[in-house]
């Protein structure tokens, strides 16, 4: 989202950011003319009457929701939004394989996602995702599209060349990002980093 709201054209958007805590590391690259709401909710059920408020004080031309809790948290309460405003919803994760691997009564949330989303207009990170979404929980392809992660490529560059290289040798060198579950694959990554130097202990 910071990298959203930095590449935005402010000649046609105005954007604000509501955030359930407006804290963590990513703060500081939300450019200053954002303004930053905080929701101050600890659970994103507890977020929905900040973001009811906050909603019809700035009567947003679109809500945009981008984690999974508050997606069902924003659509179970879009008759409490205001009227005509659209709400757009972001996956980022196989839903099917989350439910199943990470919550608890993954059956009853899947019901969440099968009433919720059906009606819901929805980014998916990637095709596999929004195959899951209508395979799995009946989500129609007329109502996903799938918009990749988005990458500023010139800060990437920027901040790789800001430090020296931390490796030597030849390689093989992999550098990977993600959260430490398992529908991210660290546990597959590490087991064939594993085999490679085996086969080429060099």
């Amino acid at each position: 989202m910071s990298t959203l709201t930095r590449h935005l054209d402010r000649s046609r958007f105005e954007p604000h950011l509501a955030l359930m805590r407006a804290e963590g590391p990513y703060l500081r690259d939300v450019p200053q003319d954002v303004p930053v709401h905080d929701l101050k909710a600890k659970r994103a059920r507890y977020a929905l009457p900040a973001l009811i408020r906050l909603s019809w004080k700035l009567r947003p031309d679109l809500l945009f929701s981008m984690s999974g809790y508050l997606n069902l948290t924003v659509l179970g309460g879009k008759w409490l939004l205001p009227r005509r405003m659209p709400v757009l919803v972001r996956e980022v994760t196989t839903v099917s394989s989350y439910l199943v691997e990470e919550i608890s009564h993954p059956r009853l949330w899947a019901l969440f996602y099968r009433r919720l989303y059906r009606k819901a207009t929805v980014v998916c990170a990637s095709d596999f995702m929004s195959k899951d979404l209508a395979k799995n929980f009946g989500v129609s392809p007329g109502r996903m599209v799938r918009i990749y992660n988005p990458v500023d490529e010139e800060r990437m560059r920027a901040l790789a060349n800001s430090t020296p290289n931390p490796y030597s040798g030849t390689g093989p060198q992999i550098v990977t990002g993600g959260r430490l579950s398992r529908e991210k694959g660290m546990d597959l990554l590490l087991e064939a980093m594993a085999l490679v130097h085996q086969a080429r202990p060099d």
